[in-house]
Parts: C-alpha cells; structure tokens; sequence
C-alpha cells in the first residue's frame, strides 16, 4: 500500500499545475535542448535551476517524453529514495506510518510544491544511511550530487561532525547548542548580518535575491505551530537522552534533526531560508519519533495510533493552508 501511495502521489504531483514555479518550471523544459545539441551546455550552465536538474530534464525530453512525464518521473525516484531512507533505519511494518508524517508536512511543502528541493532533499536523507555506517566520503559525495539538484543540500556537510559513540559531555553540548539557537532566534536578526555580506560578496546569488525581494522579507513567529513542534521534540529527546540515547539509530538521528532544528531558530526572522535549511532533513522525525515508541516499550500500539491522529491533524492543517497550491488541476503538455 505503502508503494501504490509513492506511485499515486508521484502522478499526483506530475499533473499539478498550480505547483510552486510550475510555470517556470513548465517553460524551462520546453526550452531545454536535448541530449546530444551542442548548446546544451551553455544552457544547462546558465539557468536559474541546477545543472544535473538541467542535464536530468533534458535526458527526459531525449527519450521523448513529456514534462508531465518528467514531473511524474522526478517525484517518483524522490519518493522511492526516501522510501529507502526509511527501511534504512525502521521496520517495514511502520513505514505507512512514517510516509504519513511526510506527507503531513514534508510533501505538501516540497514534493508537492518545490520539486527540486524536494529531490534534493530525499538524496541527502540517503546520504545519511551512509553516514550513520561510517561512509564519510559517500556522504559528502551523495550531498554534492544533491547540490547539483538544489544548492542548499550543501548546508546538510557540518553532519560529518556527528558522533557515532556517546559521550557526557558531548550530549550535554548538544543541549547548549539548542539553547544558543535559541537565544539567537530572539536577540540576534539574521537577516541583517546577511545584508552586511551582500556589500562583502560573500553570499550567492539566490540568496542575493531573496533579500532584495520584499516578499520574502518575512518572518517565523517563535508560536508557528510547526516550529514550536521541532522545538518541543528536540527538547524532550535531550531530556530523555540518558535512555533514548542507548539506541545508536535514535542518537544518530537525533543529533541530524538538532541541527534542522537549529536552522530553523536561527535564521526564523528570514523565513524563506529557515524553510528551506530546516526542512531540508525533517524527514528524520518520522523514524525517530517511531523509534523513541519503541524504546519505550510500553503501550506501543496506543501511542503509534496517537501519533497517527496527531499527523492527520497536521495534515489537514497543512492542506487548508497550502490550498492554493493543492488543487489538483490535470494540465499535459
């Protein structure tokens, strides 16, 4: 059941045409050369969109297809990833459970509407299988092919400092860290020190643009419902570490999901870049809120249920306040 949902989905998304950028994404296909034109290079190196987006698209209109197609075909592989991502490191038996929590959150907002973050984001969660093995340059190599799909999949490298055995004081950090961000997020604007990098040169462009963009120039109250959830999770799994932590899987994933955590507190006053970097592994909620039920070993079914209903609660939230971009409007091209 759970892979007819990514297979459905998966089409889903590929006919949804109020899509985030769905025109511009629609248009970029049309005008991509294919494989074997030799300006396809110069193309794929001077679009807005990454080059193995580019290069990836342009394979797809090669073999004929259409980008309805490619949409179906991009999501499609995002989902199966992250699909591998989950068996990675929880039992089958709960993955319908775990693809709920992402589709309460994660697709509405990535798959669903941004589908190059989105697919940037299933490569980096693969990434991490490799590094909670051991894999250090496996993962700095899979989180660089997923840049070439999204830039931002490079802010997932400062994960090569995450420890794989436990340790005091190392643990008690992890709370100063939290804490710090959290001071951060409310005495010290972001926002502002990136705009005395733009006079250095010292930022990209796209972030160039959001700040000289007025309608990004938004921020995240310290109240969003969803903030105030990562916030509370992470809280609650440093203060239940002396147990939780016995679980290599739940250390690790924890210490992955403080660092989205610390994205989202610190850059909450710019928050277009706080979704962007936070979300970016949020994923790891899922297994890791699965995993700490398990560890509890008591009243396991009822508490998964609970879970459920609190994920159809959010998705339902998620759906009547992402609507405009939800309406499922078939257009082929």
């Amino acid at each position: 059941m759970s892979l007819l949902s990514i297979f459905a989905f998966a089409i889903l998304v590929g006919i949804n045409s109020k899509r985030a950028d769905y025109i511009n994404y629609l248009q970029t296909f049309r005008n991509s050369p294919i494989i074997g034109e030799p300006e396809l290079l110069k193309y794929a190196t001077s679009q807005h969109t990454e080059i193995a987006y580019n290069y990836f698209q342009a394979l797809v209109k090669t073999l004929g297809g259409s980008a309805t197609f490619f949409f179906v075909i991009f999501c499609l592989i995002s989902l199966s990833v992250r699909y591998k991502f989950y068996t990675g490191f929880i039992s089958k038996k709960d993955i319908g459970l775990v693809f709920l929590i992402f589709f309460a959150h994660e697709f509405l907002r990535k798959d669903c509407v941004q589908i190059r973050n989105g697919f940037a984001s299933a490569l980096v969660l693969a990434s991490l299988v490799a590094l909670y093995k051991g894999y250090k340059c496996r993962f700095v190599f899979i989180v660089f092919i997923a840049s070439k799909f999204h830039t931002v999949a490079l802010i997932a490298l400062p994960l090569l400092f995450v420890k794989h055995e436990r340790n005091k004081n190392y643990e008690k950090a992890l709370l100063y860290i939290l804490f710090l961000a959290f001071v951060v997020s409310i005495f010290f604007h972001v926002r502002i020190l990136l705009s005395l990098f733009v006079g250095m040169n010292l930022l990209p462009s796209q972030i160039i643009t959001y700040l000289n963009w007025s309608t990004y120039l938004t921020s995240m109250s310290l109240l969003n419902p969803l903030l105030l959830k990562q916030f509370t999770i992470m809280v609650w799994v440093l203060l239940k570490r002396k147990y939780l932590f016995q679980d290599s899987r739940i250390f690790f994933l924890s210490q992955v999901y403080l660092l989205s955590t610390v994205y989202y507190l610190v850059f909450r006053d710019f928050e277009i870049l706080a979704a962007r970097f936070g979300s970016l592994f949020y994923a790891v909620e899922a297994p890791l809120l699965v995993l700490a039920i398990e560890k509890s070993g008591k009243n396991i079914v009822l508490k998964k249920l609970a879970l459920c209903f609190f994920y159809m609660a959010l998705f339902l939230f998620n759906y009547f306040t992402y609507q405009e971009f939800l309406g499922w409007k078939p257009e082929f091209n």
